[in-house]
Formats: C-alpha cells, sequence, structure tokens
C-alpha cells in the first residue's frame, strides 16, 4: 500500500509522540539531522523506527538507514 506524503508524516508524528510525547513533530526541521535536533537516546531511536515500520508496513534496513540524513530522506524513501 503506498501512503502519500501526509500520512507519512502523520505516522512519524505519531510515532514520536508515543516514544518522546515532550518532542513536538511540527518544531522538527525535516532537513537537518534528526539526532541534532531531539534528545533520543538509542533505544528510543529503535522504538521510533519500529513504529514507523509497523505503521508504514514498510521495513527500513540498517543499510538504508545509514544513507538516510533526516527526516525528509526517510519520507521519501517510504513514499518510494
Amino acid at each position: 500500500m503506498k501512503m502519500t506524503e501526509p500520512e507519512i508524516e502523520k505516522a512519524i508524528s505519531e510515532a514520536f509522540h508515543s516514544v518522546a510525547p515532550e518532542i513536538t513533530f511540527s518544531e522538527i526541521d525535516l532537513n537537518k539531522p534528526l539526532r541534532t535536533q531531539v534528545d533520543i537516546d538509542s533505544f528510543d531511536f529503535y522504538k521510533l523506527l519500529v513504529l514507523i515500520e509497523n505503521s508504514t508496513g514498510t521495513k527500513i534496513s540498517e543499510r538504508t538507514l545509514k544513507e538516510l540524513n533526516c527526516l525528509a530522506d526517510l519520507i521519501h524513501f517510504l513514499e518510494g
């Protein structure tokens, strides 16, 4: 099932709310590296990815993840 960009952004936003409710997704610059903008540990980052994978139905491999520099890259990957 192909998702639209707004659907993907909603899925990511909901994942953030579940893992780190103190982070407001709308305040994240999608074009800047995520790790420089939010303070989440590697375990929470992993939980975030699992939630995004589950809600979008798309597996994000470690290799792919290394190629994604920001959330905009992740969104475009999930659209494809």
